[in-house]
């Protein structure tokens, strides 16, 4: 395998699979060792590739039972982007074959599955965010325990602009954050830079790029026991490393406008609070301008998200988001905000419902009815609490 930027490692993986995700090893102290996933599609800024998914679910895995494996870090040499979301073009092909039920299920079934092992996982992961982490990337970065961002990171779950929603455990995390923040950031796709996410405790340190290796460095040479408290031992590591200049922060000037906004009781009354929003800014105005050409469908989601699955545990959120990502693939306008923004690059996609005032309630109750009669994640494991 050619020299990460996180300096030599010890190669794990055969030639197929280096071609999209590099697995290696960094030797510690006392036969320890770090497990090293890089991202490596940078074609499509990382986007994940069912078998990416795959590989990574299968190698964490794999590094549960391993005594030896201390600690995992998640990253991309790629200047760009940690991971720009899932393979959503090959998702749309999916939907448009005979057997979209059952293809579209696998994939959301081996992607939720990897994000719940990810946020699960006993030993420390640390995700390194550097450049774009939207929808599955996200997925993969929430689920860490130990979240850096550079100066360069932005974060966002901008599904609305494709007919989907917040998914990946969003229902969860957006659920998370004071209220109205949440629905904010799935109805408009808004992007997060490195100090929004730092105050929405999305990333728990920022982090020049060009530091990474040192910071595994310092990560091998931590004393190590295998056990519980080897967490504290990295949060400790991060809170001492240098710090990164931040960008200018963009979401808390308006914070409690936002929040005001969208406390509203109902859908068409936060979007009329979002609209008049006192102040502009860019960021602000490209937020409210995502919302107005993005999916009705999705508001009503995210709507329904923020509202009615507060409560839920992390194993039921994403068994609703299953149901939901397979029905918005088959009879929402996931197929079609694709079609428009990514296949055919026109631009305009032909919503099933011009307006959130013309989606009825049936239609999202439909998206709610399992297409199939035992939920796929029904056989996962409650998780302990945990929080962001």
């Amino acid at each position: 395998m050619t020299k990460s930027t996180l300096g030599e490692a010890i190669p794990q993986t055969s030639n197929r699979i280096k071609a999209l995700v590099e697995i290696a090893t960094r030797r510690c102290d006392k036969g320890f060792e770090i497990g090293l996933i890089t991202l490596n599609n940078p074609h499509s800024l990382n986007a994940l590739t069912l078998d990416m998914l795959s590989q990574i679910h299968d190698q964490l895995l794999l590094w549960f039972d391993d005594p030896k494996i201390v600690a995992v870090v998640m990253h991309s040499d790629n200047p760009k982007a940690f991971c720009a979301g899932g393979d959503v073009k090959a998702m749309y092909q999916m939907s448009q074959q005979p057997t979209a039920s059952a293809m579209m299920t696998h994939y959301f079934d081996v992607e939720y599955r990897c994000d719940y092992l990810i946020h699960t996982y006993p030993k420390p992961i640390i995700a390194w965010g550097h450049g774009i982490v939207m929808g599955g990337g996200m997925g993969l970065f929430m689920g860490a325990r130990h979240r850096i961002v550079t100066p360069q990171s932005l974060l966002a779950m901008p599904e609305v602009n494709i007919g989907l929603y917040p998914d990946v455990g969003a229902t969860w995390f957006l659920n998370r954050l004071p209220l109205g923040v949440g629905l904010f950031l799935g109805l408009t796709g808004a992007g997060l830079n490195a100090a929004d996410s730092l105050d929405l405790q999305f990333a728990h340190a920022c982090f020049a790029n060009d530091d990474k290796a040192l910071f595994l460095e310092k990560l091998c040479a931590l004393p190590w026991t295998g056990f519980q408290n080897d967490h504290e031992k990295v949060t400790t590591l991060i809170a001492e490393m240098p710090e990164a200049e931040l960008p200018p922060n963009q979401l808390m000037p308006f914070f409690a406008q936002i929040q005001a906004a969208c406390s509203a009781s109902n859908l068409k009354e936060c979007v009329d609070n979002l609209r008049a929003i006192d102040g502009s800014s860019v960021w602000l105005e490209k937020a409210i301008a995502s919302f107005d050409n993005g999916s009705a469908v999705t508001a009503h989601i995210c709507f329904r998200q923020l509202r009615d699955y507060r409560k839920l545990t992390l194993l039921e959120a994403f068994q609703l988001e299953i149901v939901l990502s397979v029905q918005c693939g088959l009879i929402g306008d996931f197929a079609e905000g694709v079609r428009a923004r990514l296949i055919d690059k026109c631009g305009e996609p032909q919503w099933l419902f011009p307006s959130i005032d013309e989606v009825p309630s049936s239609f999202i109750d439909s998206l709610l009815v399992p297409p199939w009669e035992r939920n796929p994640l029904a056989d996962l494991a409650p998780s302990p609490g945990r929080c962001l």
